[in-house]
């Protein structure tokens, strides 16, 4: 359930992403227990139950984030449509945000893209809807986006939230333009849900309500110089349909062009030079003192190799995870070789000594001259190695994460069932962006008051650039209110104006006189932008007191 917030905190407290992860952890370890309401109780299982009712939804929401910085406030909404249909197919899909979002389960493969990175996952749908939800997997953390998903993928609002031991209580019933609504708090040590349902013979979620006030009075008290800040933020859910059929292409997987597939979201390392290229084969002695050659393998077996060493913990907390992924598929024809750095056998000994969480001991290959380390290029350790029957590097890894696991596995299985890892690097295009000017208007904008913006950006060639292939950004008084997704192509030699809807988000000024605004026009890694620096644009907008 509250994947959504370390999404939400991290881009509207303009804080650091990875201090509000911490803090949220920190926030949510100790939940609030008390005493349930039974009517609240009772309210959430008949609104599971209807859910349970049907096998198959489809429900359209919006959400609306007011978020206010000292001068500054923000104003966004968002759609989303959500379409479910048991036991085992779903699809997410967010339009109008700044970083458009695409979830889908098509009852063989789970399918996650993030826009603001341009970049897709997949993985196959194993378990049941219950099961998606992982701490570590990236399609559930994209479905963060949404509060309740896994209540209303589930059709059990009740279990779930009794799970994180929060407080449930009743809040009655009240009117919502015309409808009669009954209302249940959830509690937890620093947020507050408020779901509030339709009443009547079939009961539905239709708005959730988040309260962050205890939050950012947390988020204050362990940030001393934090600026002034309120926020809220609800979702409405319309025009339920329940039990009709679906067609099956609202399941369709389509990455967007030019997207790239990743294991986890984010900023990804370089592709490694041997990825694809002859596995170097390399002779060295084993820990029991007898002597093996990786040639011995090659072109017949997959085989995984960790350089690593006893002096890098990181190194310890993979040893186990990749020795139980290698044991799963052993007799599947997976051999895999802890390729030691330099190290003494007693040494290498005593670490595996100490891992208790060890299924088995690896067999251990003793890189006492690094020739085998430089052979595979290795740096940063750990490094892990994928080889393919065919000879081939099909992954490297580099460092350890809590998702290695989950990666390796993915990708052996893939390779047992006689599938290729080895993906074309993104295209590489060429483009000299150039952001020519930003308009706020009016110029003078009445305290208050909400300017429409928009963007003249040219591509200057000598490529085409599809939507999503670049990002624009504003700032106002050096504070980034705004970045998006470039929603439009941009031909060779072109130029072209992205106006900001509207109705999709607003940014008004508090504070009269003159501010500085900066527009900046920014491609992907994979985009060579020529740009020599005239992808930033600046100007002034004056804010003037309001006419009686």
């Amino acid at each position: 359930m509250f994947h959504i917030f370390g999404r939400w905190v991290g881009r509207t407290l303009m804080i650091s992403l990875a201090s509000a992860l911490v803090i949220m952890a920190t926030l949510l370890a100790g939940q609030a227990k008390a005493d349930n309401d039974g009517a609240a109780i009772e309210l959430l299982r008949q609104a599971g139950q209807v859910l349970q009712e049907n096998d198959s939804f489809t429900v359209e929401i919006t959400a609306e984030i007011d978020f206010t910085k000292d001068d500054l406030r923000h104003i966004e909404s968002s759609n989303y449509v959500f379409t479910a249909v048991r036991p085992n197919r779903f699809a997410l899909r967010v339009v109008g945000d700044w970083s458009p979002v695409t979830v889908i389960r098509d009852g063989q493969q789970d399918y996650a893209y993030q826009g603001l990175f341009h970049q897709y996952h997949t993985r196959p749908a194993a378990g049941d809807f219950r099961q998606l939800f992982d701490a570590d997997n990236p399609i559930s953390a994209t479905l963060g986006v949404l509060p309740m998903a896994e209540e209303l993928l589930t059709g059990d609002f009740l279990s779930t939230i009794l799970e994180q031991n929060m407080t449930i209580s009743d809040l009655g019933q009240q009117e919502f333009d015309g409808q009669t609504l009954a209302g249940v708090r959830l509690v937890a040590d620093m947020i507050d849900l408020d779901l509030w349902f339709t009443t009547g013979s079939t009961i539905l979620l239709h708005h959730v309500q988040a309260d962050y006030e205890r939050f950012i009075r947390e988020l204050r008290s362990h940030q001393a110089n934090m600026p002034e800040t309120s926020m809220t933020q609800r979702w409405t859910f319309n025009n339920w349909q329940l039990g009709e059929p679906v067609a099956d292409d609202v399941f369709t997987i389509d990455p967007p062009v030019g997207a790239e597939q990743v294991f986890q979201f984010g900023p990804q390392p370089p592709r490694h030079p041997l990825l694809g290229q002859p596995a170097p084969s390399f002779t060295l002695h084993l820990l029991d003192g007898s002597t093996r050659s990786l040639s011995d393998y090659l072109g017949r077996d997959i085989v995984i190799l960790d350089f690593w060493a006893v002096r890098c913990p990181p190194c310890r907390d993979g040893l186990p995870v990749i020795t139980a992924v290698a044991d799963e598929y052993r007799d599947q024809g997976v051999v895999f070789y802890a390729v030691n750095l330099e190290d003494s056998a007693r040494g290498i000994e005593n670490v595996f000594d100490s891992l208790d969480s060890l299924t088995s001991p690896p067999m251990v290959a003793r890189d006492t001259t690094g020739r085998a380390g430089n052979l595979y290029q290795v740096g940063p350790i750990p490094q892990t190695v994928i080889i393919g029957r065919d000879g081939l590097v099909q992954s490297v890894h580099l460092g350890f994460s809590p998702a290695i696991g989950d990666q390796l596995a993915v990708e052996v299985r893939a390779l047992v069932e006689g599938q290729n890892l080895i993906s074309e690097p993104a295209e590489t295009r060429s483009a000299d962006l150039a952001c020519l000017d930003v308009n706020l208007t009016p110029n003078e904008l009445p305290l208050g008051q909400s300017a429409t913006v928009s963007f003249l950006i040219r591509n200057n060639g000598p490529d085409n650039l599809e939507p999503g292939m670049y990002l624009v950004v504003l700032f106002i008084d050096n504070e980034q209110v705004y970045v998006a997704l470039g929603s439009e192509p941009i031909a060779a030699d072109q130029e072209i104006t992205l106006d900001i809807p509207a109705e999709q988000w607003q940014c008004r000024i508090l504070s009269e006189g003159e501010h500085a605004v900066r527009a900046a026009v920014i491609g992907y890694e994979y985009l060579q932008d020529r740009s020599n620096n005239n992808n930033n644009v600046r100007k002034n907008i004056t804010v003037v007191a309001p006419q009686p």
